[in-house]
């Protein structure tokens, strides 16, 4: 693994979007983490993961947040 100076936010529409993409990433191989908002019944709001090539391909398609 190799030191990355830069983290990408990138945006899905929904949770359960969300959902299905961890369950892809983990699919994959990826080592994947939740964060979930306990103030909002413990809805997962977003998920962080060591973006390898490989990986990348399966997040290219999505939107940069906040854009």
């Amino acid at each position: 693994m190799t030191n990355s100076q830069y983290v990408a936010s990138l945006s899905v529409d929904n949770e359960q979007k969300l959902k299905e993409l961890y369950t892809k990433l983990e699919w994959f191989g990826a080592n994947v983490v939740t964060f979930c908002e306990p103030n909002m019944d413990n809805q997962l709001t977003s998920i962080a993961y060591y973006g390898t090539p490989e990986l990348m391909k399966i997040t290219q398609h999505l939107k940069l947040a906040l854009s």
